[in-house]
């Protein structure tokens, strides 16, 4: 059974790939932080432009084994994908260190990192794994003492930050949507991240596959442009 199912799987996308009518279901598998604050108005442009199109988004932040179609598109934050993947770059995903507006003994103006590290309590991340490109930077540059409370994923930490308990490190583009919010550093260039909008090579002439890649992939192309 277990060497079947691979072919099984192959004989299940070839006739999805053939398939150029635009409706049907769409799989898309992406990370909650990309879901709150990168993908809603792209999704709703979608869905106006294709009425008949059904998305179906799925938050996973490893990425899900396309080839047996638990997932027909994948959003994805990572300095590199799997070659078998096929899609586009559309952009990058900028850090910067952020603290709640007017939250005593915290920063309310842009301040040296080594400050920020050193002198200020965190909202920080696991302590044992490096897997993740804010996790590694957080091992790195801030010392274990001054964090306060540890978060498994981004959106938890943005929820803590608004409760002005220490600084955290984010995407930028909580600005805008986290007025509680206010940038304490500049944008961190070692930890910004690419942004890919990935297919199984099988799926890209899909008629509903290609259109997202083409409509959504240009939308946040555009909305991680604007970015600060």
């Amino acid at each position: 059974a277990r060497e079947m199912r691979p072919a099984i799987a192959d004989l299940q996308r070839r006739p999805q790939g053939r398939d150029l009518e635009l409706q049907g279901t769409l799989r898309l598998t992406t990370a909650f932080v990309a879901m709150l604050y990168l993908l809603p108005e792209a999704l709703a442009e979608f869905r106006r432009r294709h009425p008949r199109i059904a998305v179906e988004v799925h938050e996973n932040s490893a990425l899900v084994d396309m080839s047996h179609r638990d997932a027909d598109v994948a959003l994805r934050m990572s300095q590199r994908v799997p070659e078998h993947l096929v899609g586009r770059r559309l952009g990058t995903l900028r850090m910067r260190v952020y603290a709640r507006r007017g939250a005593p003994g915290l920063p309310q103006d842009l301040t040296p990192l080594d400050r920020l590290c050193a002198d200020y309590p965190w909202i920080g991340f696991d302590s044992e794994r490096r897997s993740r490109f804010y996790d590694r930077w957080m091992l790195d540059h801030v010392p274990p003492e001054r964090v306060t409370l540890r978060m498994d994923l981004l959106h938890p930490a943005v929820a803590m930050a608004r409760t002005g308990l220490g600084l955290a490190l984010l995407p930028t583009l909580v600005e805008g949507h986290e007025p509680e919010l206010l940038p304490v550093s500049e944008v961190l260039d070692e930890v910004s991240t690419p942004v890919w909008l990935l297919t199984h090579p099988d799926l890209r002439h899909t008629g509903r596959v290609r259109a997202f890649l083409q409509d959504v992939g240009g939308l946040l192309e555009q909305r991680l442009a604007r970015a600060p």
